[in-house]
């Protein structure tokens, strides 16, 4: 597919606008390189340029499945459905006179088609493995071109470029900033697959990176935000230790920055401390002991069960304890906003 044919077909169909911005990158891209460039031979801040428009593009189509039908859209499938019946019907008579002709053909003697009967299930095995080793030999994979990133997933297609400029000789023109970013697209981009326990590491490296370009000022707002992604990810995994450790960070970070008034947004800086710090009561009342919490408990649960009291003593006192054990119920306490 040439880059002419990339526009024709953008011409074609409603897309939208992220969705352009990967073709007209992949044009520009096709122009320049030709459309059986190898991959890896693309300086790699190009590549990122392309990976970061299809997690956007992907991001597009998502927010877009997530939309609400109309009655409009609801009106429009009905009548699809009724096309489709109509079509189905037809498909079928089309079939029975087809399988009627090809019986009248095998009585006739007729040959059959030699590109369905040409060969058996193992030699199509046998020419398929040839022509894998055939591409292995030939590195084809990496000459597909860029025109291979429009068909399938835009998050599945993002990563297979980032993964090209982290395996590539070129990658050293990347500063550690840059680098950190090929990591951190790769940890959104898992993040949207839901690959949880992939996302993590890329985070973590991508951390790592930004670290060391900040050393002079760890409370750099690149910094909290890659901070703030590794705990979503850990929060997803459900692992609640690192999640809780990295929290704790978090909230150390943010609140040295509004101390010494380098927010750049001192209210938002706020906001996130007030949510984080919810976050970080809510996973230490979860592990907390209910008899931690409530040192009463076993005394008001035994005096419930009647395991304290006489026969006559139980109707009179099991309205207290009843009452006793509601106090204890404590309501969440709403999430900040």
């Amino acid at each position: 597919m040439t880059s002419q044919s990339v526009t024709n077909m953008s011409g074609m169909k409603d897309i939208s606008p992220e969705e352009m911005a990967v073709m007209n990158q992949i044009a520009e891209l096709s122009k320049q390189y030709g459309s059986d460039v190898g991959i890896s031979t693309v300086n790699p801040d190009q590549l990122l340029k392309l990976a970061t428009a299809l997690y956007k593009h992907g991001i597009a189509s998502n927010d877009l499945l997530a939309g609400g039908d109309d009655d409009e859209d609801d009106d429009d499938d009905e009548d699809e459905e009724e096309e489709d019946d109509d079509d189905d019907e037809d498909d079928n008579e089309d079939q029975e006179e087809d399988e009627v002709r090809q019986n009248e053909e095998r009585q006739e003697g007729a040959p059959m088609d030699e590109k369905f009967y040409q060969f058996g299930h193992d030699e199509e095995e046998d020419l398929l493995e040839e022509e894998d080793a055939y591409a292995a030999d030939n590195n084809e994979e990496d000459a597909f071109g860029f025109e291979q990133f429009i068909i399938g997933s835009p998050f599945e297609n993002s990563l297979n470029l980032l993964d090209v400029i982290i395996k590539s000789p070129k990658n050293d023109i990347l500063t550690s900033l840059l680098l950190s970013d090929v990591y951190d697209l790769a940890g959104n981009n898992h993040l949207e697959l839901e690959n949880f326990d992939e996302a993590i590491p890329s985070y973590e490296k991508a951390l790592r990176l930004l670290e060391e370009h900040y050393k002079d000022d760890n409370t750099h707002e690149d910094i909290t935000e890659g901070l703030l992604k590794l705990c979503e990810a850990l929060k997803w995994a459900q692992d609640t230790d690192n999640y809780e450790k990295y929290l704790k960070k978090t909230i150390k970070l943010i609140e040295t920055r509004v101390d010494k008034r380098k927010s750049k947004d001192i209210e938002k800086d706020k906001e996130t401390l007030q949510e984080l710090k919810d976050d970080l009561d809510d996973i230490k009342e979860s592990q907390m002991d209910i008899r931690q919490k409530h040192p009463e408990f076993d005394s008001i649960l035994k005096r419930a069960l009647g395991q304290l009291l006489s026969p006559d003593e139980i109707s009179a006192e099991a309205g207290s304890a009843i009452n006793d054990l509601s106090s204890m119920i404590k309501k969440k306490k709403p999430k900040h906003k």
